[in-house]
């Protein structure tokens, strides 16, 4: 039985499952908006799942990335150590488009 953090696989805060049936939207350095971020938020959010702080980069996506999976993603994605989605994301009302520098990835 695992009694740590790192045998037990979980992140550095200790959150499990990662890589499961949704994309996980953190805070990025691989653009200015999430470079200016400096904080944490408090684990609160506002009733439709929207971060309650003013200075936490917005819904608009700007600022943040995305790590691990999503239902439909193909296995390479759930690696949480990966970075190639980490710094931009974009969505296509059609099809899922991730857009990476030097390669373009959809599901």
């Amino acid at each position: 039985m695992a009694t740590t953090r790192v045998q037990s696989g979980a992140s550095y805060y200790g959150i499990m499952e990662l890589s499961g049936n949704l994309w996980e939207r953190p805070v990025t350095v691989g653009n200015p908006t999430g470079r200016d971020f400096s904080g944490n938020g408090d684990g609160v959010v506002s009733n439709v799942g929207n971060a309650n702080y003013p200075w936490w980069p917005g819904i608009n996506a700007i600022g943040v990335g995305v790590r691990g999976g999503g239902w439909a993603s193909v296995a390479i994605s759930l690696i949480l150590s990966g970075r190639d989605i980490a710094a931009h994301w974009c969505w296509s009302s059609a099809i899922t488009v991730v857009v990476v520098v030097g390669r373009h990835l959809s599901n």
